[in-house]
């Protein structure tokens, strides 16, 4: 093909992206100004419809994996916590909690798959989904006899470390950080916002507790306990899982669970992880031998299939501006954080 040819067909395709993306923006805004249009349930049904129209499909695990002896690399990279999964992007921006699940259940099923490798970038998450991850697997272990790794690239804490206890072995970035065990519950107190916007929140309840931790009303001492012993609850699990990981006693553990973060050489004395590395490839080679090939292949769990239209659907909505109900409804929901295995990075 000449040259002319293939600068011919680049410029052709350019337009073609152009004229698509300016439709979407056009039709986006027409919808906006529709009286009906609903932010955040009739937004997503459109975008479902028009991510089918354009030949979108679910991630097929399967027919992503290699087809010879490979490691699988889980990356779990931000807030351990299911937002569901975001099937319209091209790109991976952070943890994706179902299509994890989804991932290691396929691999429990794959001949060729060797071991998992997580690959850890996270503040850790919500308790729920914490461990639900180390329990898938501790469930790919038992079924498959495999093993699982981890290694911690800058800092792995608290749901993060947690979720490590799954693996035979630790390795952590000599620059890495973890540790933060315990559990924490954050919520907001709003009555000054309130008072200021005029707003006078009415709770009608069945009784004096259920309105607790609304963010709106002074909280008695009775119902922190309630929320504390909760947290201990939280935090007495945590406990038992590092005992179960690491092979320590509670009595070993208890001293340093109370929510600091070390070094990754600390970590190592304590015994909270077992190698200090360079580099991931030095995590790999240590690794490729575990599993007795050092040729084998590393093999990054699958990204969902997305296209430029797609993304910019989605995309679109952060475009849409929001009224002040919508603003005022999405604070509120920042109010309970829930049950987090969590630390601020």
């Amino acid at each position: 093909m000449k040259g002319k040819q293939i600068v011919a067909l680049i410029v052709a395709a350019v337009v073609f992206v152009t004229v698509g993306a300016a439709n979407v923006l056009v039709q986006l805004e027409a919808e906006k100004e529709r009286a009906t249009f609903e932010l955040d349930s009739g937004y997503e049904e459109y975008v479902e419809t028009m991510f089918t129209a354009f030949g979108g499909e679910e991630m097929d695990y399967k027919s992503q994996m290699p087809y010879e002896p490979f490691v699988a690399v889980i990356p779990v990279e931000g807030t351990i916590q299911d937002t569901g999964s975001d099937k319209y992007i091209s790109s991976r921006t952070g943890y994706d909690h179902q299509g994890t699940l989804e991932y290691i259940d396929a691999l429990m099923e794959n001949e060729d798959n060797r071991a998992i490798l997580l690959y850890e970038e996270t503040p850790g998450g919500t308790i729920i989904d914490a461990d639900e991850l180390y329990l898938k697997l501790m469930d790919y272990k038992k079924t498959t006899g495999r093993p699982v790794y981890a290694y911690m690239h800058s800092y792995a804490y608290s749901g993060g470390y947690y979720i490590a206890m799954a693996a035979d072995s630790i390795y952590a970035n000599r620059n890495a950080t973890t540790g933060s065990i315990g559990v924490i519950m954050s919520t907001y107190d709003l009555n000054g916002l309130y008072e200021k916007l005029g707003i006078k929140p009415i709770n009608i309840t069945s009784g004096e507790n259920k309105a607790m931790f609304s963010g709106d009303e002074q909280q008695t001492q009775e119902q922190i306990k309630i929320y504390q012993d909760i947290v201990d609850e939280g935090y007495d699990q945590f406990l038992s899982i590092v005992e179960q990981g690491r092979g320590m006693t509670e009595e070993q553990i208890k001293p340093y669970a109370d929510g600091s973060v070390f070094s990754a050489q600390r970590a190592k004395e304590l015994g909270l992880i077992d190698e200090v590395v360079n580099t991931y490839d030095d995590a790999q080679k240590q690794i490729a031998g575990k599993v007795g090939n050092q040729e084998i292949l590393f093999s990054n769990m699958p990204v969902p299939h997305g296209n430029l239209l797609k993304s910019l659907f989605l995309k679109a909505k952060e475009l849409i501006p929001k009224s002040d109900s919508q603003v005022l409804e999405e604070l509120t929901k920042l109010e309970d954080k829930g049950l987090m295995y969590y630390a601020e990075p």
